[in-house]
């Protein structure tokens, strides 16, 4: 059977599969959205064509949740907004069992976008996410700058464990498999409450693909000496082949290579982790980052 809100893994998720709304979208679920349009009351909207990005409006009508899913497609992904009998109006995410898995990404990556309301645009303080291979001091970089900016600090790893985002566990690589989709929910509530109420987000994770370009301003991408990095691994207990692992990652670049594929380079900075002073001038060049970041954006 089709499934709504479908694990989004695909593989890693990149830059190159962002969605553009077409204006069509929005001005159809505005039609919707008015009581007094009787042509309207449901949309369904997807990928355009052939195209990888761009989501327009594939059907719409009148007649409620049962016109429009009988008009649900059967072979990719879409998105799609309905105004009730009793005037609600309720949006959804659908993935039927044809769809391909890179659209499949690409679609629940921003199913919390497509019909939504908000205007991002107006956030009064940056978002800001801290990535870097395990060990490289993501956490202890991320806590000392929300501390200093008076932002909120979410470390994501704390927060998959404590509610147990779990979708399994990967035995050979020693680790939990990572429920995506349940993840991105509750962050996306977390940040929209944050710029509700005009504060500013740290967030630190040892990825950084998995999550909407739009929610971050600044990636702090930090890198690590390998004879430092394999140090802080060994205190913490790593074993030999998961230490080597994340050694190799390190040395390869590869989290800084998947930030410069799945976000603009202009906000993308390698800075080095090696130190308590170097922490400490990370901390305060994005403190003026910051401070410029509101300077530019005042309303």
């Amino acid at each position: 059977m089709p499934t709504l809100f479908t694990d989004p893994r695909s593989g890693g998720v990149k830059k190159s599969s962002g969605v553009n709304v077409l204006p069509i979208v929005g001005e159809t679920w505005a039609q919707i959205r008015d009581d007094a349009n009787a042509e309207f009351d449901w949309l369904i909207a997807s990928f355009d064509g052939a195209s990888k990005t761009d989501i327009t409006v594939i059907a719409s009508g009148a007649g409620g949740v049962g016109a429009c899913s009988t008009a649900l497609p059967d072979n990719c992904a879409c998105y799609g907004g309905i105004r009730t009998e009793n005037g609600r109006f309720v949006t959804f995410y659908y993935v039927p069992e044809g769809c391909p898995v890179m659209q499949r990404g690409r679609g629940c990556k921003e199913r919390t976008h497509i019909m939504s309301d908000d205007d991002e645009s107006g956030r009064k303080r940056p978002n800001i996410l801290v990535t870097g291979t395990p060990g490289v001091g993501k956490t202890s970089t991320a806590s000392l700058l929300a501390e200093t900016l008076g932002f909120k600090h979410v470390n994501v790893g704390e927060l998959i464990k404590k509610h147990k985002f779990y979708d399994g566990r990967d035995d050979e690589l020693d680790t939990h498999i990572l429920d995506e989709d349940k993840l991105l929910d509750l962050m996306e509530a977390m940040l929209q409450e944050c710029a509700d109420e005009g504060a500013g987000v740290v967030a630190d994770y040892h990825a950084c693909e998995l999550f909407p370009e739009r929610w971050f301003d600044l990636i702090l991408v930090l890198r690590t000496k390998t004879e430092v990095l394999y140090d802080r691994l060994t205190e913490r207990g790593y074993g030999e082949k998961k230490r080597s692992q994340n050694m190799e990652a390190e040395v390869m670049q590869v989290v800084l290579d998947e930030a410069r594929e799945a976000y603009d380079a202009e906000i993308v900075h390698e800075v080095p982790s090696n130190t308590v002073e170097e922490m400490e001038s990370n901390v305060e060049r994005c403190r003026q980052w910051v401070q410029q970041w509101v300077a530019n954006n005042k309303s």
